[in-house]
């Protein structure tokens, strides 16, 4: 396999839901030999329906930050991370390998409004949406016919994606289960932070904060100065310390192509914060000028001004 761990950052970071199915599934057969894959499979299919809004009693995303690209890359970065955790003999049965995945795809469908829901944005249900994601994914589960995934795991592992959950007073129900939710809570922050559209990507976050009725930032501006301490003093303590550094596995899987090992998400995480000095140092009237990759930013400001 040629070498994957350069600067062309498209084949490391994908983020298409075919290319992202097609990882996942010949990973999780390389780690899991002669384990079915249908449930992966269908558990794809099905999020794409739900956030095109073509999956019966749902209307579409219409969150712009929380969409499907974020679904698959944080689903990538848990298969990726599980396929480092038993690169390193830290073997997670198949079982919650199946349920970390589908917790992947299905951690943020609790903002996605049902069809009889009077919202004017499934950015309201922000406030809970992990429990209504995870209910969600025990029911699929449930209509699977494994049962054994459901609620109580799901539950857990899915928390692991709440900022304002202390993943510290969780009561997993076993090891497996810990590493498991760990691995998701780091999948989210890394697969986002890492994103090479993130700092274009972070006007959209204000646009869905603000949409949810939050008031935290006075404006896209303010999200941005704020991003690099955000970083330093939650998330960085988040993976080190209170996901137990289960990151480490990302870089193990990296190594698979490389004799010197590279965690390419946390490298990519510090080029992003590098490079958002300079876009913040242009400041408040200008700061747009340096974010301009695929018209993302110049999208974000027609709607923060219409």
């Amino acid at each position: 396999m040629a070498s994957l761990l350069n600067d062309t950052y498209a084949p490391v970071f994908v983020n298409r839901a075919q290319l992202c199915l097609e990882e996942c599934t010949d990973l999780f057969s390389q780690v899991y030999r002669g384990v079915s894959t249908t449930l992966l499979e269908a558990a794809f299919e099905d999020t794409i329906r739900l956030f095109r809004g073509n999956y019966p009693g749902f209307r579409p995303c219409d969150t712009p930050y929380h969409d499907l690209e974020h679904t698959m890359a944080v689903t990538l970065a848990t298969m990726r991370m599980i396929a480092g955790a038993a690169h390193e003999n830290e073997i997670i049965g198949s079982g919650f390998a199946e349920a970390a995945i589908v917790a992947a795809l299905f951690h943020d469908v609790g903002l996605i409004p049902r069809a009889d829901e009077e919202v004017a944005s499934g950015a309201e249900l922000t406030v809970g949406h992990e429990a209504r994601s995870a209910s969600f994914a025990a029911a699929y589960l449930a209509e699977k016919g494994r049962d054994e995934l459901g609620l109580r795991h799901i539950e857990r592992i899915i928390s692991c994606t709440s900022m304002g959950m202390d993943p510290g007073t969780i009561r997993f129900g076993s090891r497996e289960e810990r590493i498991a939710g760990y691995i998701l809570g780091s999948a989210d922050f890394s697969a986002q932070m890492s994103d090479r559209l993130y700092l274009e990507k972070l006007p959209l976050l204000f646009i869905e904060m603000k949409d949810a009725g939050s008031t935290m930032y006075t404006d896209a501006f303010d999200l941005l100065q704020r991003t690099g301490e955000f970083y330093h003093s939650f998330v960085k303590v988040r993976l080190e310390q209170d996901f137990e550094n289960v990151m480490r596995f990302a870089g193990a899987y990296f190594s698979r192509f490389e004799s010197q090992p590279r965690n390419l998400y946390l490298e990519y995480i510090e080029k992003n914060l590098d490079y958002l000095n300079t876009a913040i140092a242009a400041g408040p009237d200008d700061w747009w000028m340096h974010l301009r990759r695929e018209g993302v930013v110049e999208r974000a400001l027609e709607r923060l001004t219409a």
